[in-house]
C-alpha cells in the first residue's frame, strides 16, 4: 500500500515535529514494514510555472512530429516564450506546466535555452514522468482552465511530496486505505483524526428505483446500485485526483475508473462503474451457472463455474463480484449513462473465486482482506458527489438493500489481559487506547466493548491484548527476569525420531520438507481410498490442491522430478511428517478457546487421525563413481534393506510379505509387518508412474508408519561389545525361479543360527543370459566376524556352505557359477 504524506495529512492533523523519519518510526512500531520511501520531486527547482498554449507552428521538415509552440507564462512584457515539442496531445488555449531556463528537473536535469530543430528552445513544456510524478508517457501534462496562468507549478500542482510504501498483513484490511492509515497515525502522534466517511457529501436529489437485487445473500450483505445520466464522457481527471492515483501506483484511465479507484484507496470500498446503456434489466448478485463464460477487461475468456458470485443483468454476466469486470458492459469514450455498485461481499467467498481464475485486482485484495461493512452507501454518495464536481449529472437514481450486521462486543477480561501481557495495564488506559483503535467501551464493570465494523480480526481478548500491546508500543513492556525452569527434555518419540534422522543422514540421505496439500490425483497415486474419505480444506491455497495427504510419497516423488529436471541425477531422500485420514463425516464446530474436558474428547473424536510417517526415496547413483558400475546404483532391494535397518534399531520382529501395493511394481515390493500390524512398505515404483512424470531412471520407495513403529518399539538395548578380531566377508550368489520373491531369502537369512553371521545384503538381483529363462540370480554379501578369535577360510566356507544349503532346501536355489 503506497501512502502520500500530503493524502495522509489532509485526515490527521501532523505537525513540522512530525518528520519523515518519526513517521517511519510510528509505521514500524504499528506492525506495518515499511519497505520503501519515496521523495517525490527530490531535486526539483524552479523557475516552473504554469503556462498557456498561445500558438503552435507544426515544423514538417523531420521524419517525426515536431511542434514550435508560443507559450504564455505570465510575465509582462516577456510573457511569451518560444519551446519546441514532440509532444502532439495538447491544443492551442491548453494550459501545460513550462520549466523554464534555469529550473532542475528530477535525476540533476538541468533546463537552458538551446537550438534545436532550427528554432530556439526556452524551456521545456513537461510531462508527467518528466516532473517525477509517475511513469505514465502518455504525453504532455494538460491542466484544466482553474489554474492561474504563471503560477509556481510546483506548490499550486504539489510536485514535491513523500510516498510510504507498506507492507500491509492479510489481517489487517483497513489499513489498505487512506483512512485506515491516518487512524493509526493519528493514534500514534495523539493527533486528531478527521474520518473521511463522516464527511458532509452534497449531492443531487435523486429519484429511487428499483435497480437491482440480491440473489446470493449468503454472501452478499450489502448492495447500493446508482444510476448517474447525463455523464460528459470528454472531461479529463483533474490533477489533483490524478496527482493521488499516480503516487499510490494506480495509473489514469479516464474520469469514472479515476472516480472509483480515488475512492477505494481513501476509504476501502471498492466501487464498479457499468456503461448503463450496456446493462439490460436489473442488475442481480447471483451465483454463476456452470456453462457461463466472461471476457474479463484484461481480454481473458473465463470459464466459470457454479460458485463463481457474479454480478449479472437478464441478458448475463457482467462481472466477477468483487475481483474484475467484463468488456461487455466496460466503460468507454463514449459512456454517457453509468451504473455504480457498491457492495460488500464475503471476505472467503472473493478469495476462493481469484485462487480458482489465478486472478487478483486491488478489489479482490481488500474484499479478501475485510471490507468496512457500514460505508457502501456513503461510497455511492461519495463517487456522485465526484460525478457532479467534476463533470455534468443530468440525474441520478438510487436503490440499495442493505442487510446490517449485530455489533460483535467482547466482554474484556482483566485478569486474562494481564496475564496474556505480563504486566497490569491502568484499566484508564486501557479505555483511551480502545477508543484510539475505534473501539466503543460501552460498559466498564465488567469491561464490554463494540468492534469497530471494519475490524474482523478482533474476536476476543487475546485478539485486543494485542491490539493494546500495539499501541501501548512493545518498547514499553517492563523488563523482567523471567523465571528459569528446567525442561522435561524430549519425549521418548521425539528422541527416536531424532535417532532415525540422524541414522539416514548417516546413510547419505537429505530431508526434504514439502507441503501437506495435494490434488485428487496425487491423493490416489498410493493409497486405495475414497475421494469421499479424503480430508478436504475449507479454504484451500490452491483449487487444483484441495486436500491434506494421506502419504508422504506425492511429495518426495514431485521434489524428485523437480531434481531431475534441474540435472540432479542422484537422490537419497527422506521425509517425516503427519498425513491425515478422515474417521467421521461430521464437520467440524467452531470452538472458543480454552476447551473443556468434554469439548476435547468431542472434537477429537470427529478429527482427522494423524498418524506420523517416514518415507524415502532412492534413484540414480550411489556416488558419483562411475566405475562402481552397476552396483553403484540405487535399486529396489537397497530400499527393502533400508527400511529392514530401520525397523531393527527398534528392535522389532517383524515379518516380510510381497503383497501388491498401489504405485509400486507389483513383483518388486516387499510389505513389513509385525503379527497384524502394518510397519512399512519399500519396492521399486510402478513402471506406469514413470509415463506419468516424465522419469527416466528407476525409482525405489519406502513408507513407515512411524506411530505404530513407536508404539510397539522395544526401547531395551543390550550392548554388544565390539569384536577385536578381523571381518571375513564373502560374497554368494544364487539362482532361484524368478517369481521367488525377494523378502523371502531376507527372512531366510535372518533366521540363520550362525552366530558369527554379524551381516548381510542382498546386493544385485539379475536376469538374463546366462542365468536360465524362468530364474534369477540373487547376490548377497556376507559379512562374518568372531569375539574370541581370528577366523580361517575354513569357517567361513563351511558357513557358506550351510547358508546354500539352507537356500537349496526352502527354495531350490543353485550356486551361480
Amino acid at each position: 500500500m503506497k501512502a502520500p504524506l500530503s493524502w495522509l495529512a489532509e485526515y490527521v492533523k501532523l505537525g513540522k515535529e512530525h518528520t519523515v523519519e518519526k513517521i517511519q518510526s510510528a509505521f514500524i512500531q504499528r506492525g506495518f514494514e515499511v519497505e520503501d520511501i519515496q521523495f517525490i520531486g527530490k531535486g526539483l527547482a524552479g523557475p516552473i510555472v504554469v503556462g498557456e498554449i498561445v500558438s503552435i507552428e507544426n515544423l514538417t521538415d523531420y521524419k517525426k512530429p515536431i511542434r514550435y509552440c508560443q507559450v504564455n507564462i505570465g510575465k509582462g512584457v516577456d510573457s511569451l516564450v518560444g519551446i519546441v515539442c514532440g509532444a502532439t496531445n495538447f491544443v492551442e488555449g491548453d494550459k501545460v506546466v513550462v520549466a523554464l531556463p534555469g529550473s532542475v528537473l528530477p535525476e540533476n536535469f538541468n533546463i537552458s535555452a538551446r537550438e534545436t530543430y532550427g528554432k530556439i528552445s526556452e524551456g521545456m513544456i513537461c510531462s508527467i514522468k518528466e516532473l517525477g510524478i509517475g511513469d505514465e508517457q502518455s504525453g504532455i501534462l494538460v491542466l484544466d482552465d482553474s489554474y492561474q496562468v504563471g503560477v509556481n507549478a510546483i506548490s499550486e500542482l504539489q510536485l514535491i511530496d513523500t510516498v510510504f510504501d507498506l507492507a500491509v498483513l492479510p489481517d489487517r484490511g483497513y489499513a489498505l486505505s487512506i483512512r485506515g492509515l491516518a487512524r493509526e497515525l493519528a493514534s500514534h502522534f495523539s493527533c486528531e483524526f478527521i474520518d473521511p466517511t463522516t464527511k458532509t457529501v452534497q449531492t443531487s436529489k435523486n429519484d429511487s428505483k428499483q435497480l437491482g437485487k440480491i440473489e446470493a445473500k449468503d454472501v452478499c450483505r450489502s448492495l447500493v446500485l446508482t444510476k448517474i445520466s447525463g455523464f460528459n464522457p470528454e472531461r479529463d481527471t483533474p490533477w489533483e485526483m490524478k496527482r493521488k492515483l499516480l503516487l499510490t501506483g494506480l495509473r489514469s484511465i479516464s474520469l469514472p475508473v479515476d472516480i472509483t479507484n480515488f475512492i477505494m484507496i481513501e476509504i476501502g470500498q471498492p466501487l464498479h462503474a457499468f456503461d448503463a446503456n450496456k446493462v439490460q434489466g436489473k442488475i442481480c448478485i447471483r451465483y454463476s451457472n456452470a456453462d457461463e463464460e466472461l471476457e474479463t477487461i484484461d481480454h481473458t475468456n473465463r470459464k466459470l463455474s457454479d460458485k463463481d458470485l457474479v454480478v449479472a443483468d437478464e441478458r448475463g454476466v457482467l462481472s466477477l463480484a468483487g475481483l474484475m469486470g467484463g468488456i461487455s458492459s466496460g466503460i468507454d469514450s463514449s459512456t454517457t449513462n453509468i451504473i455504480l455498485e457498491a457492495a460488500h461481499f464475503e471476505a472467503q467467498k472473493i478469495s476462493e473465486s481469484a485462487r480458482r481464475h489465478v486472478l487478483s485486482s486491488e478489489a479482490s485484495t481488500r474484499f479478501e482482506r475485510g471490507v468496512d461493512t457500514e460505508i457502501a452507501a456513503f461510497a455511492s454518495n461519495y463517487a456522485v458527489s465526484l460525478f457532479e464536481r467534476f463533470s455534468t449529472v443530468e440525474s441520478v437514481s438510487r436503490w440499495q438493500e442493505i442487510n446490517p450486521t449485530a455489533k460483535k462486543n467482547i466482554l474484556l477480561d482483566k485478569d486474562l489481559l494481564n496475564t496474556i501481557v505480563g504486566f497490569e495495564i491502568i484499566e484508564n488506559d486501557v479505555q483511551e487506547m480502545l477508543n484510539q483503535l475505534g473501539c466503543l467501551v460501552i460498559d466498564k464493570d465488567p469491561i464490554k466493548v463494540e468492534i469497530p465494523s471494519w475490524r474482523f480480526d478482533l474476536a476476543n481478548t487475546n485478539d485486543l491484548a494485542e491490539e493494546l500491546l500495539r499501541v501501548l508500543g512493545y518498547d514499553k513492556i517492563p523488563l523482567v527476569t523471567p523465571s528459569s525452569s528446567i525442561g522435561s527434555g524430549l519425549t521418548p518419540s521425539q528422541q527416536s525420531l531424532n535417532q532415525l534422522k540422524t541414522f539416514l543422514a548417516a546413510k547419505g540421505a537429505a530431508e526434504i520438507l514439502s507441503y501437506p496439500f495435494v490434488s485428487l490425483s496425487q491423493s490416489l497415486r498410493f493409497v486405495d481410498i475414497e475421494e469421499t474419505d479424503l480430508v478436504k480444506i475449507a479454504n484451500p491455497l490452491s483449487e487444483k490442491e484441495p486436500y491434506l495427504r494421506v502419504s508422504l510419497l506425492p511429495g518426495l516423488l514431485a521434489v524428485a522430478i523437480r531434481n531431475l529436471g534441474r540435472g540432479n541425477e542422484s537422490l537419497n531422500l527422506f521425509e517425516t511428517g503427519s498425513v491425515y485420514r478422515k474417521i467421521s463425516d461430521e464437520k467440524i464446530p467452531k470452538v472458543t478457546f480454552p476447551l473443556n474436558g468434554e469439548q476435547l474428547k468431542q472434537a477429537d473424536a470427529i478429527l482427522p487421525r494423524q498418524p506420523k510417517l517416514l518415507s524415502g526415496l532412492l534413484t540414480g547413483r550411489k556416488a558419483d563413481n562411475p566405475l562402481l558400475g552397476k552396483n553403484g546404483v540405487w535399486t529396489w532391494t537397497d530400499a527393502i534393506e533400508l527400511v529392514a535397518e530401520l525397523l531393527n534399531l527398534f528392535n522389532l520382529d517383524f515379518d516380510v510379505t510381497s503383497d501388491s501395493s498401489k504405485g509400486f511394481h507389483p513383483g518388486r515390493t516387499a510389505k513389513f509387518y509385525l503379527g497384524e500390524k502394518f510397519l512399512g512398505i519399500a519396492g521399486e515404483l510402478h513402471p506406469e508412474l514413470f509415463d506419468e512424470s516424465t522419469l527416466q531412471d528407476r525409482v525405489s520407495c519406502y513408507e513407515i508408519d512411524l506411530s505404530t513403529v513407536f508404539a510397539l518399539a522395544d526401547q531395551t538395548v543390550i550392548a554388544q561389545p565390539i569384536s577385536n578380531y578381523p571381518i571375513a566377508k564373502e560374497d554368494l550368489a544364487v539362482v532361484v525361479q524368478q517369481e521367488l520373491p525377494i523378502w523371502k531369502i531376507h527372512k531366510s537369512l535372518q533366521e540363520l543360527s550362525i552366530s558369527n553371521l554379524e551381516k548381510f545384503q542382498i546386493f544385485d538381483v539379475y536376469t538374463g543370459a546366462p542365468v536360465p529363462d524362468g530364474k534369477k540370480s540373487i547376490a548377497i554379501s556376507l559379512q562374518f566376524r568372531s569375539h574370541d578369535r581370528t577366523l580361517t577360510a575354513e569357517d567361513v566356507s563351511g558357513w557358506k556352505s550351510e547358508i546354500l544349503a539352507t537356500l537349496a532346501k526352502q527354495y531350490g536355489a543353485e550356486l551361480r557359477t
